[in-house]
């Protein structure tokens, strides 16, 4: 498997077109270039079948923080062509099976740890749904719900 950490890449790029950083420095550091070979090469792993996974970066200066992860989900739809389904089953089966834990977790299987998201929208049809706190009604870990409409639960 592969787990390329595109976020700050991406965060950079995005920055620079905003004018948040200097755009002498941004085209010096070459990140842009960079963000594009390594999504065409993701594109082309991806096709050849080998388990390309969400993963980057998180908690670093000017990086989403914790908790923003689905974010990885949606950049695996419009830059690396993966459809919705497939950016879940990465992150979740395929991540499962890169950790050899495919048989504890991973899918909703019986006998498996039931961990899942309830959400308010259909991430098949929009992805971005799994990033609106607002929209997740319910999060589940090893069968205990753990939070509601976006609110970690009480211990």
């Amino acid at each position: 498997a592969v787990v390329p950490a595109l976020m700050p890449n991406k965060l950079f790029v995005q920055a620079s077109k905003a004018g948040a950083i200097n755009r002498d420095y941004a085209e010096k550091t070459g990140y842009a270039h960079e963000f594009e070979l390594a999504c065409a090469n993701m594109k082309k792993l991806h096709k050849a079948g080998i388990r390309v996974l969400p993963g980057g970066e998180y908690g670093l200066f000017q990086m989403p923080f914790h908790g923003e992860n689905a974010k990885d989900l949606e950049l695996f739809v419009s830059d690396l062509g993966f459809t919705p389904h497939e950016a879940i089953c990465a992150a979740t089966r395929d991540a499962a099976h890169a950790m050899k834990m495919e048989r504890e977790l991973g899918t909703l299987e019986v006998g498996k740890l039931a961990d899942l998201v309830i959400v308010d929208g259909n991430p098949l049809e929009d992805i971005r749904v799994l990033q609106d706190l607002k929209k997740i009604e319910v999060v589940m870990k090893d069968g205990i719900i753990e939070a509601r409409q976006g609110k970690v639960l009480p211990a």
